[in-house]
């Protein structure tokens, strides 16, 4: 982006709100760097606490339901990002997005799941939100989320 605005009103722009960044249920980091790599632990639809969207996609969960889910997970990684680098976040390269669909055993449509966060990655960053990327089907995740979302991106 040529223009650097402050990072929130641009997530408020696209009809979003940044969340508080999620606290860890457990005995990690929510995010780790080593210089300028930063990886976000797996997050999924969290919401103020609060968790959506949980359940089988294909099952109970739709696919619009997940893919809602994959873009407040995202949501929740960048504000993990955001909490610890600030309005460096604009000196951001996304490398990598991995998305993790709970999935009925006859869904097979993870990839559309997953289109939803890194559409929006592109929204928020532009050319440097364009990344590599693994839409994987599960059997089950944590606290029975429907997704979860993990980044690696270069800030610097």
């Amino acid at each position: 982006m040529s223009e650097k605005k402050d990072f929130r009103s641009v997530i408020t722009e696209l009809g979003y709100e940044l969340p508080e960044p999620p606290s860890p249920k457990g005995m990690y980091l929510p995010v780790r760097n080593v210089g300028t790599l930063f990886f976000t632990s797996g997050t999924g639809c969290n919401i103020k606490g609060v968790r959506y969207y949980t359940g089988k996609v294909g099952g109970n969960v739709s696919l619009e339901e997940a893919q809602e889910s994959a873009r407040v997970a995202l949501l929740n990684n960048i504000a993990n990002i955001y909490a610890t680098v600030g309005e460096k976040i604009w000196d951001i390269t996304v490398l990598k997005l991995t998305g993790y669909v709970n999935s009925d055993p006859s869904f097979i449509q993870q990839a559309k799941v997953i289109d939803a966060a890194s559409e929006l990655l592109y929204k928020i960053f532009g050319e440097a939100g364009r990344h590599a990327r693994s839409a994987i089907g599960v059997a089950s995740l944590p606290f029975d989320l429907s997704v979860e979302i993990e980044l690696i991106v270069n800030i610097g």
